[in-house]
């Protein structure tokens, strides 16, 4: 706090849900000593540093940062990489909202993420798995999805549009799942990945549809 007492200080946000507003559009008010302070809408990204300046002559120097608050999911087409998941899932036939969801779980949009074993990319292609994809740069978007995509379709085609054994192939491959009778294999990890990727695949048609 500054030299200035402040015997009461509240916070209020609104969080707005009126058509033709952003999702991440809010509006923030704030009162001191019961004077209410209207700093009107919080914009998007692009209008950040707007916001911080009306923030700071608002409130000098008691500015401090306001927690983050996690928003709805933002559309499929609004999302990284979209037009190319787009592409990709309409040329092999694969949901776009699996497509997403398989991202979301594998690397969370990261174009350069690597796994600890080795897996590379926005979908973890594995080098043996981008090579029999036809894939020479597993760091570039575009070809990473292609091979990630067309994997996913070999999946769903191989175990007969089973969901879930495919996108547990797609985690510890389909010979695991054949090994154990067709069935998610009993690996801690494969089966929470399948449950996570189910979760965003429900969230992702939600938002689809929205």
């Amino acid at each position: 706090m500054s030299a200035h007492k402040i015997s009461i200080l509240s916070i209020s946000i609104i969080v707005t849900a009126l058509t033709g507003i952003s999702q991440d559009a809010m509006a923030i008010r704030f009162s001191f000593n019961g004077v209410p302070v209207n700093l009107g809408e919080k914009k998007p990204a692009s209008s950040q540093d707007a916001f911080k300046a009306n923030l700071q002559d608002s409130l000098g120097s008691d500015l401090f940062v306001l927690p983050r608050t996690k928003g709805m999911a933002a559309k499929l087409n609004h999302r990284p990489y979209a037009s190319i998941i787009k592409e990709k899932s309409r040329k092999y036939g694969v949901r776009v909202e699996l497509v997403h969801a398989v991202i979301q779980a594998e690397s969370s949009y990261n174009p350069r993420a690597v796994s600890h074993a080795g897996a590379v990319g926005l979908m973890q292609l594995m080098p043996a798995t981008a090579k029999r994809f036809g894939v020479s740069d597993s760091k570039n978007p575009r070809q990473n999805i292609d091979g990630g995509v067309r994997y996913l379709k070999f999946l769903l085609n191989y175990f007969d549009n089973n969901l879930k054994l495919a996108v547990a192939g797609y985690n510890a491959g389909e010979n695991a799942v054949i090994k154990h009778g067709r069935k998610i294999p009993p690996y801690k990890e494969t089966r929470r990945y399948v449950t996570k990727v189910m979760k965003y695949l429900r969230r992702n048609q939600v938002s689809n549809q929205t």
